[in-house]
């Protein structure tokens, strides 16, 4: 683990973590404990707006003003951007997802 943790990485293949929690807390949390070790760090609040953040879900009309009005980060998978995360932590229970969606 103290080779996962080393700091000789170049910024331009900086490790990109997606961390998703319904907790604010502990998102932030999580986002602080990775960016003292330089990880580029993305926070989400659900699981389906984890999904629309990799690409893997289409922007509904509805959450479109959850996304804007919350903590993450504006990013559309609509502008298909190439988006590269190398680590997803996940809470192990969300309201609305399942392992089978996630």
């Amino acid at each position: 683990m103290g080779a996962f943790f080393g700091t000789g990485m170049a910024a331009e293949s900086q490790f990109h973590v997606l961390a998703v929690d319904d907790s604010l807390v502990d998102r932030k949390l999580v986002e602080r404990l990775l960016e003292t070790f330089s990880y580029q760090v993305t926070t989400v609040d659900s699981g389906s707006k984890a999904l629309e953040f990799l690409g893997f879900r289409e922007h509904e009309d509805e959450e479109a003003e959850e996304l804007s009005s919350s903590d993450s980060p504006s990013v559309s998978p609509n502008n298909h951007q190439k988006v590269e995360v190398n680590l997803i932590l996940t809470d192990y229970c969300m309201p609305g997802m399942t392992e089978y969606i996630c």
